[in-house]
């Protein structure tokens, strides 16, 4: 599995999650974090810290 992480702004943030919404994701429980998306090789969780955490074996581009 790989991992990824990344700080993001609020902004950013709220973007992610509106893109992730739309695109198969399922929305996921997961301690300390503000909202995290998961399908069946690949999660994207991002925590009340600003860190963003992306893992799995699957890709997902986007950009901004």
């Amino acid at each position: 599995m790989t991992s990824h992480t990344a700080k993001l702004t609020p902004e950013q943030a709220e973007a992610l999650r509106g893109i992730l919404a739309k695109h198969d994701f399922e929305s996921a429980e997961v301690p300390h974090a503000v909202f995290s998306y998961k399908r069946p090789k690949l999660a994207i969780t991002w925590y009340k810290s600003g860190k963003l955490l992306i893992q799995g074996k699957e890709y997902f581009f986007l950009s901004f």
